[in-house]
């Protein structure tokens, strides 16, 4: 680094949203997943000559800000859209009315990794799954709408419409 540091308030940030509506696929076919992806950059633009500066975050909690993240949602989901939520065994929000089947059936890349890291803990003892998931990937599809998303579960998942096994 070059000169002194110094601390000054910009007030502004350099963030992106990235949102899915599928899984990586398995076997060539996505599951659907709704969900985002948030990047804060690491930039920032001084108020006085406007140059992009490296930000400090201080006091930075990368899980508090999840968890009032996901508590927002849960909230949101039950008092504006009526959709009753509840936190699982291992602490995670979970819609009531879904199945643990059917988020089974739409978690087939989690089961597959599941299925490597049991057979890897017998070789090997350990748990890489972090190196796993990278690894033991196909590559996203980005052209997939979510109507051929949905047709294609409809087919190869059994089931309806609706969503419910037929």
């Amino acid at each position: 680094m070059n000169g002194p540091q110094y601390h000054t308030k910009t007030a502004n940030l350099f963030a992106d949203e990235f949102v899915h509506i599928t899984t990586r696929p398995v076997d060539g076919v996505p599951d659907p997943s709704l969900h985002a992806h948030m990047f804060v950059f690491n930039i920032t633009q001084h108020p006085e000559d406007e140059k992009g500066r490296s930000p400090y975050f201080e006091n930075l909690n990368r899980r508090f800000h999840e968890a009032r993240f996901h508590s927002r949602l849960s909230h949101a989901l039950q008092h504006e859209v009526g959709v009753r939520v509840d936190r699982d065994s291992n602490g995670f929000w979970r819609v009531v009315s879904v199945l643990r089947e059917e988020y089974e059936n739409f978690s087939r890349r989690a089961l597959a990794l599941q299925k490597i890291v049991k057979k890897l803990v017998i070789e090997h003892d350990k748990k890489p799954l972090a190196k796993l998931a990278q690894k033991h990937r196909e590559s996203k599809k980005i052209d997939v709408s979510q109507d051929v998303v949905q047709r294609i579960r409809i087919t190869k998942g059994g089931m309806t419409k609706t969503g419910t096994n037929q």
